[in-house]
């Protein structure tokens, strides 16, 4: 297999180990549907930065390490029509928000 081939392949391993299908993948980087289409048939060619850079995005934003469905999220973002996991920083902010909320109302 020759480099080319070996980039298209970890391309395509990149896409479907964030758990997304090709339109979910081209929304949520905004790529079109057709370069990434291209790519993954191999009748265009990626370069090398930009599969370093989706890679390193993936790692970094742990697309694909997925510890629950994501049906059963209980706190998430919506960006680009996908469900994103809420961070767990995120997730204390709106609680605590909420919390001091939902007992000042009730105290009334």
């Amino acid at each position: 297999m020759n480099e080319l081939e070996l980039r298209k392949e970890a391309f395509i391993n990149l896409r479907k180990s964030t758990g997304m299908n090709r339109m979910q993948f081209c929304k949520y980087f905004q790529i079109p549907y057709r370069t990434v289409t291209d790519w993954e048939r191999g009748a265009r060619h990626m370069p090398d930065y930009v599969l370093c850079l989706l890679e390193y995005y993936v790692r970094k934003e742990k697309l694909g390490i997925v510890d629950t469905k994501k049906e059963d999220w209980l706190f998430y973002t919506v960006a680009h029509g996908i469900r994103n996991k809420m961070s767990d920083d995120n997730v204390a902010r709106f609680l605590k928000k909420y919390t001091a909320m939902a007992k000042a109302e009730c105290e009334e």
